[in-house]
């Protein structure tokens, strides 16, 4: 187990494949769930504009999904790493969300 995964509970019941998922400072794979991040209408917003690929050119030898987005397109697309489209991904929507509240 590396030191960016969730320890695993050690009461009566099988592994939960929640824990083994690596995680970063915000969740942004789930929006939905309540987590202080994300009550800022700035991370939001920026979450919700790079999840738009919009009608970009599929990746070739690469399958694409409806819930993928602009990061994991450029991923797939130049054969990035999965973590490091992920802090990418995460980095991408703190300077967003930072120069939304910066023009407020």
């Amino acid at each position: 187990m590396t030191l960016r995964q969730r320890p695993l509970p050690t009461r009566g019941r099988g592994p939960d494949p929640q824990f083994f998922e690596p995680f970063n400072i915000i969740p942004i794979h789930n929006i939905l769930i309540d987590h202080p991040s994300l009550r800022y209408p700035e991370v939001r917003a920026a979450t919700s504009a790079i999840s738009a690929a919009g009608d970009l050119r599929k990746p070739p030898f690469s399958p694409w999904h409806d819930n993928m987005d602009l990061l994991d397109w450029l991923g797939l697309f130049f054969g990035f790493q999965g973590d490091n489209v992920k802090n990418q991904r995460e980095n991408l929507v703190l300077h967003l969300a930072n120069s939304l509240s910066l023009s407020v």
